[in-house]
């Protein structure tokens, strides 16, 4: 075929073909819809990969948050198991060296970690994940779902779940339980091993975490931090006192507290366990009752309840007396009972307890340790417009002058033992006879027997030869003795010496007033056969002497008199045969293995000495509290304030209200930080610092500072009178005076000068460490530096931290001692 042929036939075949372009079009849409199925199978990966990514990502997110709760949960028992071995440690203070109260610390932070962390029974080296899995949240740990029957799916659901994952010696794989291995490092901390976290979410996609969870130890020493007060869990220091009085409402405390002096009227006041009280000087409650609960201890100088009644299940230590009067007044002690008091000079530090209300009880009956180591004193020197005398022979000279007794355990009515014996008063030596017979004299009667003795000295030979007071005369009141055996003599040993004391009646010139004659003991020299001096009986011996002596020979009318005075008197160990109120010691001694109070003699061996140094070490303790809320008395330092007042027991006196000045700035201090703050507010034009607000009121020398934050919290530092009258309020500091009126304070106030509790409610005060501690860390800004509220206190930041004692001042210093280790994702 040639070639004309072949393109004829090609031209009628292609004329023939109409279909093809239909095909074209479907290739070409065949073409174009699988570009576009590509296109939307790579878009649906892509946009599943990025689901996944996300989803992987917040399944991670939620994993960490599992360990950020963890954590968190760690933390606080962290600091709990601080405060609780800081708190245990300063509750046996006194009975470890300094270096040993740093090793006991340590290893009550441990044993408190331990107790709550392990699995019983492996001695520490397993930890249980159970205790982890309680720190999670409701929302965060694991939850199964449900079938459509409402069965429980078999192991499909969504949360966390926990195990430790532990080696397997004996496999040498490792498996996932539900107790892993804890071991602790002495002075590193403890180190949770293995944790591993899963987490699934609803869509089912999981992630795992594995680390090792390190809770440090923070190398805390006791010495250093141990001479700041720890404010944070203290209601109130106020340095010039606290009234609670004129209403009805009861007033309820948990927390520590100091006070000058402490005053409460016609409200029942209740302080919860554990805590400490500590009032410089008075406990004084009028009406209604004083109520201290188990674990408590009490520092005062004195208790007095005047128609009240004081209920003490704890530990008092008091420096002086327990004074009961008014009627019905009631004391009852539960637990420990220390009054250390023992001078034979200073009526105001020797412990005794004074009955000089109507039908009082004393309820011991229950006291497991017992000290009482004074004397009663009759308190002459107290009415100082009285025109009072000692008197060395016919000298007068030492005005207003306590005298010691013969008990520690004295009734009102005993006085009358110690007036110096009629029959020895103004005897004419010749015959024998008293001028009067009498005592008292009155002033007239006194001034003629003066004259009489002093005539007679100068006439030896008178018909009468008058001395004012006869030390050999048979004392018929004292069965025949004589008080050339209790008396005390003037410098030559032969003038004996009285104490004489004038009460004016309704006369300014005194004339017609009324003489008492009061006996003064001396020491006496005991001597041998052959009259060589081989010892000597103490005046406050002798006292006691006395005392059992007049006793003895009027023990009716002694009875008689002291029962108007005493319902009930209960001592453990002490039945009515062996005890007594004569000044001996009351003591609790070992016996048979068993604690037993006892009675200890001034002539027993040591007695004295035993004494000394147990008042002098509780001493320290008070003067430590009363000085700096602190009860080692070699931590106070060199710079603290320290009692300048000429009479220590005027309450009212500023020079011993030093408390405020050795735990908070002075006055001028406190000023400067206000003035600050308001001159940066003003620089910067704003009062908003780190969400907190600042507020400056007043004007010179008297201004207030509130600080608020963004939840309410309130915060005062002032350099006036403040009036708390809202539960909000939560740190007071001030340089004036507090009235409280809202029924709930929770916190603390420190204040220079006098807290008063008003209104008719019932009034509760009660510690939040946590609400002081953050409201310490309020403050504002000046040159970019933060002033903290804390820096107002004598050692800054580490009050903030003295509660958890871990000695840090940085502000995440807590956040530091939960870490982790080994950490890896899978």
């Amino acid at each position: 075929m040639d070639k004309k042929s072949i393109l004829k036939n090609l031209k009628k075949n292609l004329k023939g073909n109409e279909g093809m372009a239909l095909v074209t079009v479907i290739v070409a849409i065949g073409f174009v819809a699988a570009l576009v199925s590509i296109l939307l199978t790579t878009t649906l990966v892509n946009y599943k990969m990025k689901v996944v990514n996300e989803r992987g990502k917040d399944t991670f997110y939620s994993a960490e948050q599992v360990l950020d709760e963890i954590t968190v949960g760690l933390q606080r028992r962290v600091s709990d198991s601080l405060s609780s071995s800081y708190t245990h440690v300063l509750e046996n203070y006194g009975d470890y060296e300094n270096s040993e109260k740093s090793q006991l610390i340590q290893s009550e932070y441990y044993t408190k970690l331990w107790s709550y962390l392990e699995v019983p029974g492996t001695n520490h080296q397993k930890y249980d994940v159970a205790k982890l899995e309680e720190f999670l949240k409701e929302s965060t740990k694991w939850h199964e779902y449900n079938t459509s029957s409402g069965e429980s799916g078999s192991g499909d659901g969504y949360g966390a779940i926990l195990t430790a994952v532990v080696f397997n010696t004996t496999t040498g794989a490792d498996e996932e339980l539900k107790q892993g291995d804890m071991y602790t490092y002495s002075g590193s901390g403890i180190v949770l091993k293995n944790v591993k976290v899963y987490y699934k979410d609803v869509y089912g996609f999981v992630s795992v975490i594995q680390t090792d969870i390190r809770l440090n130890y923070p190398g805390f020493e006791f010495a250093k931090n141990s001479a700041l007060a720890d404010i944070t869990n203290y209601c109130f220091v106020a340095d010039g006192g606290v009234t609670r009085s004129g209403a009805s409402g009861d007033l309820n405390i948990d927390g520590n507290i100091y006070a000058n002096n402490f005053f409460t009227k016609n409200v029942n006041t209740t302080v919860t366990e554990n805590n400490l009280v500590l009032v410089k000087h008075n406990i004084d409650v009028q009406n209604q009752s004083f109520v201290v609960k188990d674990g408590t201890a009490v520092w005062a100088k004195n208790i007095k309840a005047t128609s009240a009644t004081v209920n003490i299940t704890g530990t008092v230590n008091l420096s002086n007396d327990l004074n009961l009067a008014g009627t019905n007044p009631k004391a009852i002690v539960n637990g420990v009972y220390n009054g250390y008091g023992n001078s034979l000079t200073d009526a105001e530090n020797s412990s005794a307890i004074l009955v000089n209300g109507k039908n009082t009880t004393i309820d011991f009956s229950r006291v497991k340790d017992m000290k009482l180591y004074g004397h009663a004193y009759l308190g002459l020197s107290a009415a100082k417009t009285n025109n009072n005398h000692y008197h060395d022979g016919d000298t007068p000279a030492e005005e207003y002058k306590d005298l010691t007794t013969g008990e520690s355990i004295a009734v009102k009515s005993d006085q009358l033992m110690y007036l110096v014996p009629a029959e020895a008063i103004g005897v004419d030596k010749k015959t024998g006879r008293a001028l009067y017979g009498k005592n008292p004299l009155t002033k007239a009667e006194y001034n003629d027997l003066l004259a009489k003795v002093a005539y007679d000295k100068l006439h030896t030979d008178s018909e009468t030869q008058y001395v004012m007071i006869s030390d050999d005369t048979p004392i018929a009141t004292l069965g025949g003795s004589k008080l050339m055996d209790y008396i005390q003599y003037d410098a030559s040993g032969t003038q004996p010496k009285v104490y004489t004391h004038q009460i004016r009646v309704n006369d300014t010139i005194g004339t017609e007033s009324i003489v008492y004659f009061y006996m003064l003991f001396g020491e006496k020299e005991v001597r041998n056969e052959s009259g060589a001096v081989i010892g000597t009986i103490s005046a406050e011996q002798i006292a006691n002497d006395y005392f059992q002596l007049y006793y003895n020979h009027n023990e009716d009318t002694s009875k008689r008199y002291a029962d108007n005075y005493i319902d009930k008197i209960t001592i453990p160990d002490l039945t009515e045969g062996n005890m007594t109120r004569a000044g001996y010691s009351y003591v609790t001694q070992q016996v048979d293995g068993q604690n037993v109070i006892s009675i200890w003699a001034e002539t027993q061996q040591n007695v004295s000495d035993k004494k000394s140094v147990d008042s002098n070490n509780s001493t320290n303790v008070f003067t430590a509290y009363t000085s700096k809320l602190i009860p080692n008395i070699s931590e106070l330092g060199a710079m603290n304030k320290t009692d300048t007042a000429a009479d220590k027991n005027d309450i009212n006196d500023p020079n011993g209200q030093i408390v405020f000045e050795n735990v908070v700035s002075k006055k001028e201090d406190i000023l400067a930080y206000i003035d600050r703050g308001e001159a940066s507010i003003a620089a910067l034009g704003t009062n908003e610092f780190g969400g907190v607000t600042v507020d400056v009121s007043g004007a010179g020398d008297s201004k207030t500072m509130k600080f608020t934050d963004a939840e309410g919290n309130i915060a005062i530092v002032a350099t006036e009178d403040v009036s708390v009258n809202d539960t909000d309020i939560h740190l007071v500091i001030t340089t004036g005076n507090v009235t409280v009126s809202s029924t709930a304070f929770d916190g603390v106030i420190l204040c220079d000068k006098e807290l008063k509790f008003t209104g008719t409610s019932s009034l509760s005060c009660t510690k939040k460490p946590d609400l002081v501690i953050k409201c310490l860390q309020f403050g504002y800004e000046d040159a970019g530096l933060t002033y903290a509220i804390a820096s107002c206190l004598e050692g800054g930041n580490d009050y903030v931290y003295s509660s958890y004692g871990d000695g840090y001042s940085g502000a995440n210093s807590l956040e530091g001692l939960v870490t982790y280790e080994n950490w890896k994702k899978e």
